[in-house]
């Protein structure tokens, strides 16, 4: 099986995975499903993935891998004017929330337990550094918070989003 093939499989499992996750929700989501929504049969679908955690965990995988490298880029940037380095940071956020699109921030709400249970997915202390570097500890209490909750917004924007007719993209420009 050439490399291609099994990336856009990936993906395709992926995809078609947080799309049943969101809808029916992780725990009533069943391998059986994901595979007949991909197409592939079980077996195919335990060739990539040994069960909904091994995809859960490579979902929130990709974003923190997303999440860290923004936090690279910034820390890269510190010296810069903070207010710029701020600014561009929350675009780049919103475009690190969009790539996986509003589903998986919905996903990551409504599932706070699992994400505590995947072996090496730490989402929190990859946000939390992340904020560190946009408002170290010395920073005005103000200003910590102003960071935290700039960064929310774009993430629960997905979950308030809910029952809005209009664009994900128009939503995480209006977040």
């Amino acid at each position: 099986m050439s490399q291609v093939t099994v990336e856009s499989t990936r993906d395709r499992i992926l995809a078609e995975a947080l799309a049943l996750f969101a809808s029916k929700g992780y725990d009533a989501t069943s391998m059986r499903e994901i595979a007949e929504q991909v197409g592939l049969t079980k077996a195919a679908l335990y060739y990539h993935f040994t069960g909904k955690e091994t995809i859960a965990a490579a979902l929130l995988g990709d974003f923190i891998e997303r999440v860290r490298d923004l936090s690279e880029w910034a820390r890269a940037h510190s010296d810069h004017d903070l207010a710029v380095v701020r600014s561009e940071v929350l675009t780049r956020w919103a475009d690190v929330v969009q790539a996986q699109g509003l589903q998986l921030s919905r996903f990551i709400a409504a599932n706070r337990t699992l994400l505590g249970q995947l072996p090496n997915i730490d989402l929190r202390a990859a946000t939390e550094e992340l904020q560190t570097i946009l408002a170290p500890p010395q920073t005005s209490v103000e200003d910590r918070l102003r960071v935290r909750m700039s960064l929310a917004s774009i993430h629960l924007a997905s979950i308030f989003s809910v029952g809005i007719d209009a664009a994900q993209d128009d939503i995480l420009a209006a977040a």
